[in-house]
Formats: C-alpha cells, sequence, structure tokens
C-alpha cells in the first residue's frame, strides 16, 4: 500500500488540475500554511529531543528529572498533535478525492500517529501518577524504549511522506 500511494505520489507532482475542481476551491481547502511543515518538523525535532533527553536521564538514574521532562513532552505531543490534525490531515485528505488510495494512506498515517501519540501520553499519565521511587524502573526503560523507537519511525513516516505531498500542493498554489 505504502508503495503504490508513494509511486503516486511522484506522478501527482506532475499533475497540477487535480486542485482545479470545484471541490477543491472552497476556502477551507485552500488554508495552506508556508510553515506549517517547517513547523511541524521543528515540533518533531523538540519532541526527539526531549524525548532522549529522558532517555539519558533514566540512564543516569535521574528518576523525578525524568518524570518532569515527561510533563513536558505530554504538552509537546498534545499540541503537535492538535496542529497535525486540524491542519495538515484536514487539508491532505480534502483535496483528494474520497476513498481514493491517497485518502487511504493519509487515514493510515493519521491513525498510526494518533495511536502512537495515545500510547506515549497514556505512558507519561502513567509515570506522572505515581512518585519515581515507586517506578519499576527496568519496565519503565524497556516500554519507554519501545515507545521512542515506535514514535521515530513514524515521525520519519509522516516526513517523508505526508510532508513532500502537502509542499507539492503548497507549490502548485501559488
Amino acid at each position: 500500500m505504502l508503495q503504490q500511494f508513494l509511486s503516486r505520489l511522484v506522478s501527482f507532482r506532475q499533475i497540477s488540475p487535480k486542485l482545479s475542481s470545484d471541490k477543491n476551491n472552497d476556502s477551507e481547502s485552500t488554508d495552506y500554511n508556508p510553515e506549517l511543515i517547517t513547523n511541524l518538523i521543528n515540533e518533531h525535532k523538540d519532541i526527539i529531543e526531549i524525548s532522549n533527553s529522558i532517555k539519558n536521564l533514566a540512564q543516569k538514574r535521574e528518576w523525578d528529572l525524568a518524570q518532569e521532562q515527561l510533563k513536558y513532552l505530554s504538552k509537546l505531543i498534545t499540541m503537535h498533535m492538535n496542529a497535525e490534525t486540524v491542519t495538515l490531515y484536514r487539508i491532505l485528505e480534502h483535496i483528494h478525492t474520497p476513498n481514493s488510495l491517497e485518502v487511504e494512506m493519509i487515514k493510515f498515517i493519521r491513525q498510526e500517529m494518533t495511536s502512537v501519540g495515545i500510547d506515549l501520553i497514556n505512558f507519561i499519565k502513567k509515570y506522572n501518577s505515581i512518585e519515581s521511587e515507586q517506578w519499576d524502573k527496568r519496565v519503565f526503560i524497556y516500554e519507554y524504549n519501545k515507545l521512542l523507537y515506535t514514535l521515530t519511525a513514524r515521525i520519519e513516516l509522516e516526513e517523508n511522506t505526508l510532508y513532500p505531498l502537502y509542499e507539492i500542493l503548497l507549490n502548485q498554489k501559488k
């Protein structure tokens, strides 16, 4: 499915009439923000930086500081997910024909990112609801590393598939 989507993405670059249909000319679909992708990538960098900081703090056994960083990470992820949902995904889904391969892939990636975000937020809630002295440190590190690996992979998927598509659409609007 991903391979088909990527091959269609490449051919999409050459097809600009797709954006000129009546469905795509309403004001909701033309709220393109030229800084959106830059902002989202910067947020990804912040999320990864804080995530790695938490990992380093856990390795140093600085559990109270790790717990504080978890709270900050939760805020970053929540804000980022809201920005993507309200802007990026809405626009990308809106400009394509419903039930098209593109919309299916966009929905798939959206669900994946939402799932990772929810898992991470639930993880953070779990470890913020108890004192760090009560944590099973090995379980914390194992679960966190697993989430961090998944988060990194999903961010790469998003940046390599959806963000270029948005940039293509933005350039065609200019």
